[in-house]
């Protein structure tokens, strides 16, 4: 059964709209349930949700911030849809020491003038990296 927004009281629309524009603001890919809690918290006394949560006797301001800490943790949606990456290597052994990535904002492969670029600064953080464990 699909999800009939129409369906829904004003109110609620109203609380999945700006749901909606929460998940939108912070950059996450889709709405998530902390974002329609956060909205509906956010509707102060003029919702149902705080009165009848604090009428409970829970610890609003405390679920608030759980709410924040979790919305903080979501995934960001930056704009970027290609990303090419080089191995970091010990000049001593050739192990892998990291990963010097790049990303794009369209679906392309990196210029040659980019490959070269990276491979100059992937040896320069490789000697950062093997200097600063020998210390």
């Amino acid at each position: 059964m699909a999800f009939r927004f129409e369906k829904l009281t004003h109110k609620a629309q109203e609380a999945v709209q700006r749901a909606q524009e929460l998940a939108s603001d912070a950059g996450n890919p889709q709405m998530e349930p902390a974002h329609l809690l956060a909205a509906l918290l956010d509707e102060g006394s003029e919702g149902i949700v705080r009165p009848v949560l604090e009428k409970l006797g829970a610890n609003v301001g405390q679920l608030e911030k759980i709410v924040d800490s979790e919305l903080k943790h979501l995934p960001r949606s930056l704009g970027y849809i290609g990303a090419w990456s080089m191995p970091i290597r010990s000049p001593r052994n050739g192990a892998v020491l990291g990963t010097f990535g790049t990303y794009y904002r369209d679906r392309r492969e990196p210029t040659a003038h980019e490959v070269k670029a990276i491979g100059k600064l992937a040896g320069l953080a490789a000697r950062a990296l093997e200097r600063d464990a020998m210390r």
